[in-house]
C-alpha cells in the first residue's frame, strides 16, 4: 500500500510516458476499429456477420484496456483530458497495425 502511495504522488517519468503513450495509441486504434467494423457492416456479404462480431470483441477488449490505463493515469494524477499528444503519422500507423494484429491473433489463439 504504501508502494501505490509513493506512485500516485511521484509517479516515475518512464512509467507515465510509457502508460500516455499506451493511453494514445490505444484511443486511435479503438478508432480505427470502430471505422473498420462500420465498412464491414456495410460491404461484407455472407460473412459479415463473423467479421462483424469479431470486431465487436475486439472493440470490447480494446475498451477495457483503454480503461485500465484511464484508470491507471488518474491514479497517477496524470491528466488525460488534456489535448492528446501528436505522433508521427507514419509510427502511429504502424503502432496502430501492430495492436489491431495483436488483438486479433489474440482473437484466435487456443489460450481462451
Amino acid at each position: 500500500m504504501a508502494m501505490n502511495a509513493y506512485i500516485t504522488e511521484q509517479p516515475p517519468m518512464r512509467e507515465s510516458n510509457e502508460l500516455i503513450k499506451e493511453y494514445v495509441i490505444l484511443s486511435y486504434t479503438l478508432a480505427a476499429v470502430k471505422r473498420n467494423r462500420l465498412e464491414l457492416d456495410k460491404k461484407a456479404r455472407s460473412l459479415r456477420p463473423l467479421f462483424v462480431q469479431a470486431a465487436n470483441i475486439v472493440v470490447a477488449r480494446i475498451e477495457a484496456d483503454l480503461a485500465l490505463a484511464e484508470q491507471l493515469l488518474r491514479c497517477m494524477r496524470i491528466d488525460i483530458s488534456a489535448e492528446i499528444p501528436r505522433m508521427p503519422q507514419e509510427g502511429l500507423n504502424a503502432e496502430i497495425n501492430n495492436r489491431i494484429s495483436f488483438y486479433v491473433s489474440e482473437l484466435f489463439s487456443k489460450k481462451q
